[in-house]
């Protein structure tokens, strides 16, 4: 694969120029690209063309191709909307159809004449939708190392917007998110780590931090719409570095104390302008299962951040070096106990059918995801406690067996709830809810169905696994003693992952 920069931007979007660039592989020419691991240096070229000569250098006006067959680059657009979207909810689906995909059956009108921005942006659709792709394009690549060779062209261009894009703009925040996620969603690594620093900060230079300060107004649909796109970037970027720093024992680049940003509306409101009443979290632990009461926004992503900031809540007072003082600690169990009863009825997974399906599937799986993420909050707090009356010696010997079977039983319940086909097509972090510290010497201080439970979370992660080189992480983790006490960070995908099925 091979970016082509050429001077001057051109607004033209001729759809003549659609049947692909002299420099594409096509499935039919009987050579497919090296989709492997190995192979992500020889598939893709630096997309920087001075060193040919061909090109004068590359300036922040160049224009660029797509260098991917037409076909293939809509079959994974499409991919990302129907399936990445559920989980990464940035860009929204009208408006970017009605800019881009208005060619020929309703895919992209031109693979040229693309902004530094934009390309970046559709290398990370590109290497985050391929998973799941069946195109022939893609050779007997195992699912999750499709992408690879389209995060590699994103990283590169990055790289080259580094250098050439100042100051900061939405578009470009866009697409340094999309390749943070593919970096982090691949294993904890430093450039998933680093990226997501810049993202940070070039999220407080477009001062999403401060979107609602001042009351948002919803007599403007498309200016309501335009400023909940830029709520959604703020809350992802916010997501990054609280996975990031979580599993690399790392304090947060955001002040959580110090932002000021509703959470977001669901898809269905903002894909059709319709302008929703939402809230800003309330960050103090005491507040923060309030702050969605009596609010008008009532999406299942919106309480998915919230127990995802109460568990960020409780991995920062459990692993500061001072400990945490008694009325912090109950403070905080306060309030997981008061946002889980506070959770709409659809969230209530024994009383309610949580049905999956294609139109269904996304708001279901945030229901899993914040019960999972809630298990993780009670669990951290409840280890941290099993430590804590462990120093002062006069808890049992085996309180942390306890609260370790507590939450096998718990994780058991609200998996039976989750239908396997849609594992894979859930947020990839939420893998990391499946692992369970190693059972303890003594076999029977467990659970009778202890086994089985943890087989059943090894599946899970199997799912994980089979399209997120994450889910091998962890996978590999899981069955080798020898990463038991090693950070996600300290751990690579081994040979043996790459080449698993």
């Amino acid at each position: 694969m091979r970016l082509v920069a050429a001077h001057g931007r051109s607004e033209s979007r001729n759809p003549d120029v659609n049947k692909g660039s002299e420099h594409s592989t096509s499935p039919n020419t009987g050579s497919s690209p090296d989709y492997s691991a190995e192979g992500v240096g020889s598939a893709h070229p630096n997309v920087d063309d001075d060193a040919t000569g061909d090109h004068q250098s590359t300036t922040a006006e160049s224009t660029f191709s797509l260098d991917i067959p037409k076909d293939v680059a809509d079959n994974l657009i499409h991919l990302y909307f129907d399936k990445v979207q559920a989980w990464l909810p940035m860009l929204h689906r009208p408006r970017f159809y009605a800019r881009y995909m208005h060619g020929p059956g309703g895919g992209l009108a031109t693979l040229e004449g693309y902004s530094l921005e934009e390309v970046l942006i559709f290398y990370g659709i590109f290497s985050l939708a391929a998973r799941y792709s069946s195109s022939s394009y893609f050779g007997s690549a195992q699912a999750r190392n499709r992408g690879a060779p389209f995060a590699e062209t994103a990283r590169e261009l990055y790289a080259k917007a580094r250098a050439l894009l100042e100051p900061s703009s939405l578009p470009y925040l866009q697409g340094c998110i999309l390749l943070a996620f593919s970096f982090y969603s691949n294993g904890p690594c430093p450039r998933g780590w680093l990226l997501t620093g810049i993202c940070v900060r070039m999220a407080y230079e477009l001062e999403l931090n401060s979107l609602d300060e001042e009351q948002s107004n919803l007599l403007d649909a498309e200016e309501w719409s335009r400023t909940e796109e830029m709520r959604r970037a703020w809350w992802l970027v916010w997501e990054l570095d609280a996975f990031g720093s979580s599993v690399s024992k790392r304090p947060y680049a955001i002040d959580g104390r110090k932002m000021t940003v509703q959470l977001p509306v669901s898809d269905e409101a903002w894909f059709s302008n319709t302008p929703v009443q939402s809230a800003v979290l309330r960050t103090r632990p005491a507040l923060v299962w309030k702050s969605l009461t009596d609010c008008p926004n009532q999406s299942e992503r919106a309480y998915f951040l919230i127990a995802n900031y109460i568990m960020a809540l409780v991995y920062d007072m459990t692993s500061g070096s001072e400990g945490a003082h008694e009325k912090e600690r109950q403070e905080l169990a306060n309030a997981i106990a008061c946002f889980d009863l506070s959770l709409p009825q659809t969230f209530h997974l024994e009383t309610n059918s949580v049905f999956f399906d294609a139109g269904s599937f996304a708001g279901r799986n945030w229901i899993i995801c914040t019960r999972l993420m809630l298990i993780a909050a009670r669990s951290g707090l409840a280890s941290f406690d099993a430590r804590v009356i462990g120093k002062q010696q006069y808890a049992p010997t085996n309180a942390s067996v306890i609260y370790s079977a507590q939450r096998e039983r718990e994780l058991s319940r609200v998996v039976y709830h989750w239908s396997p086909e849609y594992i894979a097509v859930s947020h990839p972090f939420i893998a990391c809810m499946m692992l369970l510290p190693p059972p303890p010497p003594n076999k029977m201080l467990l659970e009778p169905e202890s086994q089985v439970t943890r087989d059943m979370l090894t599946l899970v992660l199997s799912k994980y696994a089979a399209y997120w080189g994450l889910g091998a992480v962890l996978l590999r983790k899981r069955h080798d003693p020898r990463f038991e006490n090693k950070l996600l960070t300290d751990i690579r995908p081994s040979e043996s992952d790459r080449q698993s099925n």
